[in-house]
C-alpha cells in the first residue's frame, strides 16, 4: 500500500516539475482583488427580464443602483475572497427540472436549471471574464472543447 502512495507522489512531483509556473502578472489577473470598474462593467452587461434568485433582487435593481452598490459589492466580494467563502445566501438557489422532449416519464428528458441570486451571477461573470482574458496564455487552443470558442 505504501509503495503505491510513494509511486503516486513521485508521479505528481515529476509532473509538477514539468509545469511552468504562472507569471505573477497572470496570477494577479486571475485572483487579484475585484475592482469597482470590473464590477460596474459586468452590471452594465446584465440581461434584464430574467427571474431573480431567492433574494428577489432582479438585475434591473443592480443596474438602477449600480453607482451606490458598487463599493459595497466590491468590498463584499473581496472580503469573501480573503475568507475563502461568501455569505450563506450567496450559495443558495432554486433548482427545477425543465422538460426537453420525448417521454415525460423519463427523467433523461429533463434538464436541471438552478436560479441563482444576481450577486452570484455578477461574481461568476467577473471571474469568467478574467479567465477568458488569460486563457490563450494558460491553455492551448486544442486542449479542450468545454470552453467557449475552443476546439477538441
Amino acid at each position: 500500500m505504501f509503495s503505491s502512495i510513494a509511486t503516486n507522489s513521485d508521479a505528481i512531483n515529476n509532473f509538477l516539475s514539468e509545469v511552468e509556473p504562472l507569471d505573477s502578472v497572470i496570477y494577479e489577473t486571475l485572483i487579484g482583488k475585484i475592482k469597482r470598474e470590473e464590477l460596474k462593467s459586468v452590471i452594465n452587461q446584465l440581461s434584464t427580464d430574467k427571474t431573480p434568485g431567492l433574494d428577489g433582487l432582479p438585475s434591473e435593481f443592480y443596474k438602477l443602483v449600480s453607482k451606490e452598490l458598487s463599493e459595497l459589492l466590491t468590498q463584499y466580494y473581496n472580503e469573501g475572497i480573503e475568507r475563502g467563502t461568501m455569505g450563506k445566501s450567496f450559495y443558495e438557489g432554486v433548482m427545477c427540472l425543465l422538460y426537453k422532449k420525448g417521454d415525460r416519464e423519463d427523467i433523461n428528458n429533463y434538464r436541471q436549471l438552478t436560479i441563482m441570486n444576481v450577486d452570484y451571477k455578477i461574481f461568476a461573470k467577473i471571474i469568467m471574464t478574467r479567465l477568458e482574458n488569460v486563457l490563450d496564455i494558460i491553455i492551448e487552443k486544442e486542449q479542450t472543447c468545454a470552453i467557449k470558442g475552443r476546439l477538441m
